[in-house]
């Protein structure tokens, strides 16, 4: 690609999380470990710009709008079709936290803002949308098109090189559960912008006598595939059945399948049940958020008074007045992790930036932790057909803090298939993840993602605005009479005062 990365930038990354239902134990207890990828548990497509470590102090307002220049001049170049792009209006990105797997203390907001080393987290920007299928969008027609469905030259080089490589697949059964397209600079020359693409789907024969090779038509790819079923564990290995791996046009599997391969998986997730709700009427609502945990056992210490983080992802359309924490804050009930110190509470949506909110709560129960906190919606802009409009929730990404312990085997275990390596250091499930001897956090993911929370709030009706208007101007006159004539009855009742005297 011809756009470059701004300097100060690393990578961008967009993740799509649809809605789905499909099952596998193959991506919960593996790609879903993945350290790698940070928004994977809440619907929506989310948004990731990573800045290089050690350059915090530089980023001010004007590097920060020189940042979302950059971003949107990216996407809008290379993937015009993006359905999110009319959203980027200025203020979209949002300083926040990420890198949980380096994160080491209770308060991982200290750690980025201090951190000067290469092991620190780095400083990144983030976003959220609610999945839209538009017709003409790229989810629908790069990721979701099906057979027969061609894109024309309005779309650019990159979304047509995509659509080439899913060629194959499109006619198999399946269910996306993760799609990620990331914009990094290129191992040969940092000059160079590098697209990577990942997409992680389940299919399932019609047929239990059906191959898996008339299934998905793998032998047709051009493209790097790896195909895997069939988990099971037993102590801390974790088996991955490969029945196909492809790469560079050519399948390089064993000849004798399936090949099973015994995988030690870091651990960077713990199960847990999480149900979100929002409650009340009106623009000032409670966030509730009801957890509940399945492990992990070796986190060490105490299941009661283990600390929880909740990454809250707050749209234009919506705010969390911080001043309302922070009194909170005082009696030890949440503690508030914000690169912000104010948010405007008084702007309109359309005027409004994202914000990303860190909330730390105590678990007061085993493995159980009831959350709550107050969420706010925007004016929108008015409307000539409704009465209402909707607001978007993204859910939020939940962290538990194990403050002893170590994770169990961080180390994988590989054979000598380079190639299968390689897919591993791809999905971020590299051998050389490190190890963790003290605290460190896990990040709380469901067998579905979390979807996202629609709220209905009220809006301006344009066709009113001629009696809206009239009857504010009536009313204004009828008061500036009403003083007129007080002030004029007032003035009498003063001279009469002066005469009589």
């Amino acid at each position: 690609m011809d756009m470059l990365l701004d300097p100060l930038l690393d990578s961008i990354e967009i993740v799509w999380v649809p809605a789905s239902d499909a099952q596998s134990s193959t991506f919960n207890h593996f790609f879903a470990r993945s350290a790698r990828f940070e928004w994977i548990n809440a619907v929506g497509v989310h948004l990731q710009v990573k800045v290089k470590n050690g350059i915090y102090s530089d980023i001010d307002s004007k590097m920060h709008q020189r940042v979302e220049e950059n971003v949107r001049g990216v996407l809008q170049r290379a993937l015009p079709s993006l359905e999110v792009l009319s959203s980027l209006s200025k203020g979209f990105l949002a300083k926040s936290l990420c890198d949980f797997h380096t994160w080491k203390t209770s308060n991982p907001l200290e750690e980025i803002l201090n951190g000067t080393t290469a092991e620190a987290p780095s400083l990144c920007f983030s976003s959220s949308f609610p999945l839209k299928h538009e017709s003409d969008s790229f989810y629908n027609k790069i990721i979701r098109g099906g057979k027969g469905e061609s894109i024309d030259n309005e779309f650019s080089v990159v979304e047509r090189a995509l659509y080439e490589t899913k060629r194959s697949f499109r006619t198999a059964p399946k269910e996306h559960k993760l799609t990620v397209v990331r914009f990094g600079r290129g191992s040969a020359s940092p000059d160079i912008t590098e697209v990577e693409y990942l997409e992680a789907w389940i299919a399932r024969p019609s047929d239990t006598k059906e191959s898996w090779d008339a299934v998905i038509p793998v032998g047709e790819a051009e493209r790097n595939v790896l195909v895997v079923t069939a988990i099971a564990q037993e102590r801390d290995l974790e088996t991955l059945e490969c029945i196909w791996l492809r790469r560079d046009g050519k399948r390089v599997a064993p000849a004798s399948l399936p090949f099973v391969e015994e995988i030690q998986v870091p651990e960077t997730t713990a199960a847990a049940s999480i149900k979100t709700n929002i409650s009340g009427e009106g623009f000032h609502r409670r966030y509730t958020v009801d957890v509940t945990i399945s492990g992990p056992e070796n986190c060490g210490g105490e299941p009661e008074g283990r600390t929880i983080l909740v990454r809250v992802p707050i749209s234009s359309t919506a705010y969390i007045d911080l001043d309302e924490i922070r009194r909170v804050e005082r009696f030890n009930e949440v503690k508030l992790l914000s690169f912000a110190k104010h948010i405007e509470i008084e702007r309109p949506s359309p005027v409004s930036s994202q914000h990303v909110v860190g909330l730390e709560f105590t678990m007061l129960s085993n493995n159980q932790a009831h959350i709550e906190f107050p969420i706010h919606f925007r004016y929108q802009a008015p409307s000539e057909s409704d009465l209402y409009r909707q607001a978007s929730v993204i859910a939020p990404d939940i962290f538990l803090l194990c403050r002893g312990g170590s994770s169990s085997a961080n180390k994988t275990k590989l054979s000598s298939d380079g190639v299968m390596q390689s897919y591993l250091q791809d999905w971020g499930l590299s051998s050389q993840t490190p190890s963790h001897s003290g605290s460190h956090w896990l990040r709380l993911v469901t067998t579905f993602p979390l979807p996202v929370a629609v709220v209905l709030t009220p809006v301006g009706y344009l066709p009113s605005d001629w009696l809206v208007s009239s009857v504010t101007l009536l009313c204004a006159s009828m008061g500036a009479a009403l003083l007129l004539l007080v002030s004029i009855k007032r003035g009498k009742r003063g001279q009469s005062s002066t005469k009589a005297n």
